[in-house]
């Protein structure tokens, strides 16, 4: 009860600060992320993302970081590259770092991903190989919870559940399932599931003389399951190269379905010819060109329109934003209300901090507190990343 009425406050008074609806904001068309120059006005950024210019493997994991906010502002952000939890105060200071790498039930054995904050209770990471591990909010290790498949994104829901979308391999094809799992009893329950790709999708992967496996697929167009959690719990299952939306109860009852009544976009000529390019180039570099160049030719490598949507995100007031991001267009997105019904297309925009939408990691979050958002600074000497705290208006 005193949770309920906290968030309650909560909610009356970011209202009465801007004085109209997240609706009405989203109306203006354009939305200005402004940061609170007062949150965390003290925190030396730099110092504790002095990793954000790592490369492993060609992967930039010193900007792979994920946040989540607690119901009283309390922040975490997950720290990919150096297998740590960073925890905040509710006005931006930093409080502590926990968790490390290791192999005890407690520790992370491979680079953990932070996935939210479950029942207010629970700060919980995963790793590609099925370990889910649960801590308090100060950061003491609590539990752990281990699936047989590869989880691709996992979400808190309520009442000690959480969704799963991953793979399993099965009868010589690739499985994609969403789940929603109890983490106390164990009992998992499959959603939503497919083989394979959505629209028949056909990685290119080769094999060189020892054995060696090389695949190529074409970035930012690839078709894939997002899901997302509205305010009070249920499960939005969206396939990204699909126009319709599916909500869950926590207990796996289908509550809905939300029509986006969005076409997708035919890739062009000209993108298919640069994948063509570097997956060529490559394949002469490693001099495995000549017997595999007629699987370039195989029109299933590249797919013929472009994803719906990149991402979902939603608000207290239990909107659904739907993503339209590329570096063209900007952060670009379309509003529904709870009951589905469209409301208007609006954007986010900033003259000097860059926003990447990314459904893997969190980079930002609407809280009843405001929305905190993971930035890169543009034009920055220092290449400064930092998170910012702002009020939507």
């Amino acid at each position: 009860m005193k949770n309920i009425l906290f968030l309650f406050i909560l909610l009356f008074c970011i209202s009465e600060l801007q004085g109209q609806s997240l609706i009405e904001v989203y109306k203006k068309g354009s939305i200005e992320l402004i940061p609170d120059n007062k949150y965390a006005a003290d925190t030396d950024w730099n110092t504790l993302f002095s990793d954000r210019n790592q490369i492993k493997n060609g992967n930039p994991i010193g900007k792979m970081k994920s946040i989540s906010v607690s119901q009283n502002g309390e922040l975490f952000v997950g720290n990919y590259s150096n297998y740590k939890i960073y925890k905040f105060d509710n006005h931006g200071n930093f409080i502590k770092e926990f968790g490390k790498e290791g192999r005890k039930e407690s520790e992370f054995l491979y680079r953990p991903t932070l996935q939210g904050i479950l029942d207010n209770k629970f700060v919980f990471t995963s790793d590609h190989h099925g370990r889910i591990l649960f801590f308090d909010l100060n950061g003491n290790f609590k539990k752990m919870v281990k699936i047989d498949y590869m989880p691709l994104q996992i979400i808190p829901l309520k009442d000690n559940k959480i969704a799963i979308w991953g793979n399993v391999a099965y009868k010589g094809d690739t499985k994609y399932i969403v789940s929603i799992k109890d983490i106390n009893t164990g009992k998992e329950k499959i959603v939503d599931s497919y083989f394979n790709s959505l629209i028949k999708l056909k990685p290119l992967i080769v094999k060189d003389k020892n054995g060696y496996l090389y695949g190529f697929s074409p970035s930012g167009v690839k078709d894939k399951t997002i899901i997302e959690r509205t305010f009070d719990g249920n499960l939005i299952i969206g396939h990204n190269v699909e126009s319709t939306l599916s909500l869950f109860s926590p207990y796996g009852d289908l509550i809905k379905t939300i029509d986006l009544h969005k076409s997708p976009i035919k890739t062009t000529e000209k993108d298919k010819e640069k994948f063509l390019k570097t997956a060529k180039d490559y394949l002469i570099k490693k001099d495995l060109y000549e017997e595999n160049k007629a699987l370039l030719n195989d029109p299933k490598i590249y797919p013929e329109t472009y994803p719906i949507f990149y991402a979902i995100k939603t608000d207290p007031e239990d909107n659904i934003l739907i993503f339209n991001y590329s570096e063209e267009e900007g952060n670009s997105f379309l509003v529904f209300d709870k009951k589905g019904t469209f409301i208007c297309e609006s954007k986010l925009n900033s003259d000097n901090l860059k926003l990447d939408i990314n459904s893997r990691f969190s980079t930002f979050e609407i809280s009843a507190n405001g929305l905190y958002a993971f930035v890169k600074v543009i034009d920055s000497k220092t290449s400064e990343i930092k998170i910012i705290k702002t009020l939507l208006k």
